[in-house]
């Protein structure tokens, strides 16, 4: 465990606050989530590495810097409900349950659902409900969200101003071949 608190910090201190990082709270946030307890078990002496982790299913936790540029560039406030589109084992829907009110967790992969909830169990957070559903379904039964996240390179398309709130955020991560992920931080406006 003290190994596993000073990757954290190290996280914390040479990924996140090194690429831009600098919202305190996001910062706490991840400092207060557990990220070996969402990786498979043979992965978690190396939780903290600055890349991503496969967790199955063809499926990858995205590095720490990426999820955290794309939880900034988002601006969650206290208040808001958020979507996470593609939560695969939850890491991100738990730092995610820290700077939102509500959070709705949507994963389509039964066994990555069952990882996360576990996760989320241990970590005592109650704010986040998963659901098992096409990923392009956008979970319209709590609709509307402040923010929708894509969590990593996912094909998830569809309708999706139905489900977001008049001046809501929508936020992915980009994946360029050469250069890597990129947080995209544009402000879509749903008319009204």
């Amino acid at each position: 465990m003290i190994a596993h608190d000073d990757a954290r910090l190290k996280m914390i201190e040479n990924q996140l606050r090194p690429n831009k990082v600098t919202d305190e709270r996001v910062l706490d946030a991840f400092g207060r989530i557990r990220r070996e307890l969402f990786v498979p078990a043979a992965l978690r002496g190396v939780a903290y590495v600055d890349d991503d982790l496969p967790v199955g299913g063809g499926r990858s936790l995205m590095q720490p810097m990426v999820a955290a540029r794309l939880l900034q560039a988002a601006a969650v406030q206290p208040k808001d409900a958020a979507l996470l589109v593609g939560a695969g084992v939850g890491y991100e829907a738990a730092v995610l349950s820290l700077l939102a009110r509500s959070v709705v967790a949507l994963e389509e992969n039964p066994e990555l659902a069952r990882t996360g909830r576990s996760a989320l169990v241990d970590h005592g957070i109650a704010s986040v409900s998963y659901v098992e559903a096409p990923l392009a379904s956008g979970h319209r039964q709590r609709a509307p969200y402040d923010v929708i996240l894509f969590a990593g390179a996912i094909a998830a398309t569809g309708n999706w101003s139905s489900v977001w709130r008049w001046n809501g955020r929508r936020r992915t991560a980009a994946r360029n071949l050469r250069r890597g992920y990129c947080p995209c931080a544009t402000a879509i406006r749903r008319s009204a």
